[in-house]
């Protein structure tokens, strides 16, 4: 990647980061998040996927296929699927991160 895709995708991430930690939040205490804060965070996941080196193709689609859900399951206003997609959706995270910090 140059730098400047460097410095976007690095951005994307930690808007991602935010953005999930107040959605985890929200779900923690027992409530579903806002609709637009669940839109911002597919549109950062996109843009962070679509900023990705192409070697990580496999791993982000994946991912946005699990970001995929998430907006599915909130169109559905289904409150047990947006649960099930988020964590879903983290644990897909936490594989990628450990698959590419390990290299395998």
């Amino acid at each position: 990647m140059e730098q400047t895709q460097v410095d976007r995708f690095k951005e994307a991430k930690q808007r991602l980061s935010a953005q999930q930690a107040t959605i985890s939040k929200v779900l923690k205490e027992g409530k579903l998040p806002l609709p637009e804060d669940v839109a911002a965070f597919v549109a950062t996941s996109k843009e962070m996927a679509q900023l990705g080196d192409p070697a990580w193709s496999a791993a982000m689609t994946r991912y946005t296929d699990q970001v995929t859900a998430l907006g599915q399951a909130m169109a559905a206003d289904n409150p047990e699927e947006i649960r099930q997609a988020f964590e879903a959706l983290s644990e897909c995270k936490l594989s990628c991160h450990n698959e590419f910090r390990t290299g395998h």
